[in-house]
C-alpha cells in the first residue's frame, strides 16, 4: 500500500506536545473540542476562566491558555472584549452532529467479498459495519491515498467521532503518520495491530504469541517432535511474536527449537494467480528445504507463514517423495485456506492453522472507541489484545 503524505501542521508550533496521548495540553484541548461537540457549551456562549479550567482539568494555567490558542486557531473559540472567549461552533440541533455520529475508517480495501473470510486482516471491517449498526453509528470509508494534506485538514474541521485505522496502515511509517495527524487534532484513533510505532494510539491486537504456542502445542499433542518454520517474511512486529510463542511451545514441550528458514526474497502470488506461479514458489521453496528434508533427522511438521503458503510447502514435500500431513504435517496460520486460488491445482488443505476472527476484532475496535468516548479509560493508550484458536482440518 503506498501513501504519499506529509501531515499538516496544525494550529500551535508546540506540534510535537500533541503526539503525546497523556500531553496536558492535548487533554484541555480534546475536552473543550468534546464539551463543543456535544453540546454541552453552545454557541455564544462564554468559556469559562482559564484559572477555572486548569483547577477542572488539573493542569497549568499556562498549559490551558496554550490549548485554547489552537482552539481560537481552529475558530472554535472568539475572543471578544476583556479577553473573554465564547463558543463560536453552532450545536447540532436535537443532538450530535451527521459527523458527530460518523466512524471514518482508513482502509485501501473497497471490496466486501473480500472481507467474507474472518482470517483476511480486512475483515475487521466487517465487525466494525456490524458494531456501528447495532450503535445506530455511521461510518465513512477513506482511501489512505486520497489523505492529501487538505483532505486531513478538511476531515479535521468536520470533527468526526473516532478514527479506526486498518491494519495494513499500521505498519508503514506513512500511514502512522497518518493517523497521527489525527491523533495530534484531538480525534480518537483506534489501529488495529501492534507494531511498535501504535504504542501512542489505543488499539486492538491479535495473540500471536500465544497462537503459535497453541499451534506447537497441538503438533506435539499429535506425535511431532521436530517442527520446522519456514518464513516468508520478515522484520514484523507480529512474526517476532510468533517466533516468541514458538519458543515458548518448544520450552514448554520439551522439543528442540530448530532455526527458522527465512525466504529474503518471494515470488508474489498476487500477480499472477495460475498454475505457473505456484509451480516456480514450489521449486524455490524445494530449494530452502532440500538441506533439511534430505538430512538424517529430517523434520516431522512445517510451519508456513500465512495459509496460502502451505500449498506449494505441499507440493515441494511431495517432490521428495514425503507424504503431506503424514511424514510430515504442514501447517498454515490466518485460517483463510478455503479462499486461496492455490485450492483450485491442490486441493489438499493445511493439517492446521491458527484463526485470528478478525470480525471480532472489528467489533472490538469499535467497543474501544466508545470506551474512550464515554471516558471509561485513563489517559494512557488502551491495548487490547484478542486470543487465537488452533484450527485442525485433519489429524496432524
Amino acid at each position: 500500500m503506498g501513501l504519499y503524505f506529509t501531515p499538516p501542521v496544525l494550529g500551535s508550533s508546540n506540534h510535537m506536545d500533541q503526539l503525546r496521548d497523556d500531553s496536558p495540553r492535548t487533554r484541555v484541548y480534546r475536552a473543550v473540542r468534546t464539551w463543543v461537540q456535544e453540546g454541552k457549551l453552545a454557541s455564544g456562549e462564554r468559556l469559562p476562566p482559564e484559572e477555572s479550567l486548569a483547577t477542572m482539568l488539573k493542569v497549568s494555567r499556562g498549559t490551558v491558555r496554550s490549548a485554547l490558542k489552537q482552539l481560537e486557531d481552529e475558530g472554535v473559540l472568539q475572543v471578544r472584549k476583556h479577553h473573554r472567549r465564547t463558543i463560536t461552533s453552532e450545536p447540532a440541533a436535537g443532538g450530535p452532529s451527521l459527523l458527530g455520529r460518523t466512524c471514518v475508517v482508513l482502509s485501501s480495501t473497497t471490496d466486501e467479498q473480500a472481507t467474507i473470510i474472518s482470517g483476511h486482516d480486512d475483515a475487521a471491517q466487517v465487525g466494525l459495519r456490524k458494531a456501528a449498526r447495532a450503535e445506530g453509528l455511521n461510518l465513512l470509508a477513506v482511501h489512505p491515498n486520497s489523505c492529501t494534506a487538505e483532505g486531513i485538514a478538511e476531515l479535521i474541521r468536520a470533527r468526526p467521532m473516532g478514527v479506526l485505522g486498518a491494519h495494513a496502515l499500521g505498519i508503514t511509517s506513512a500511514g502512522r503518520a497518518l493517523l497521527t495527524a489525527f491523533h495530534a487534532a484531538g480525534i480518537p484513533v483506534i489501529a488495529h495491530g501492534d507494531d511498535p510505532g501504535l504504542a501512542v494510539f489505543d488499539r486492538v491486537s491479535s495473540d500471536s504469541c500465544q497462537g503459535m504456542r497453541d499451534l506447537v502445542g497441538w503438533l506435539v499433542a499429535n506425535g511431532r517432535r521436530r517442527i520446522q518454520r519456514l518464513w516468508t517474511a520478515r522484520d514484523l512486529y507480529w512474526l517476532d511474536e510468533r517466533d516468541r510463542g514458538f519458543a515458548e511451545g518448544c520450552r514448554a514441550a520439551g522439543i528442540e527449537l530448530l532455526p527458522a528458514i527465512t525466504i529474503g526474497t518471494v515470488i508474489d502470488r498476487s500477480e499472477n494467480p495460475s498454475r505457473d506461479n505456484l509451480d516456480a514458489r514450489t521449486r524455490m521453496y524445494a530449494g530452502f528445504l532440500v538441506e533439511h528434508l534430505s538430512g538424517g533427522t529430517p523434520p516431522d511438521a512445517l510451519l508456513a507463514t500465512s495459509d496460502c503458503d502451505t500449498f506449494p510447502l505441499i507440493a515441494a514435500c511431495r517432490m521428495f517423495g514425503r507424504q503431506p500431513h503424514r511424514d510430515l504435517a504442514v501447517c498454515g496460520y490466518d485460517d483463510y485456506w478455503q479462499s486461496c486460488w492455490e485450492r483450485e491445482f491442490i486441493a489438499l488443505a493445511p493439517a492446521a492453522t491458527v484463526g485470528k476472527d478478525n470480525e471480532r476484532m472489528g467489533e472490538a475496535m469499535m467497543a474501544l472507541l466508545l470506551d474512550r468516548l464515554a471516558g471509561r479509560l485513563g489517559s494512557a493508550p488502551e491495548h487490547r489484545i484478542l486470543p487465537q484458536h488452533v484450527v485442525a482440518t485433519q489429524p496432524g
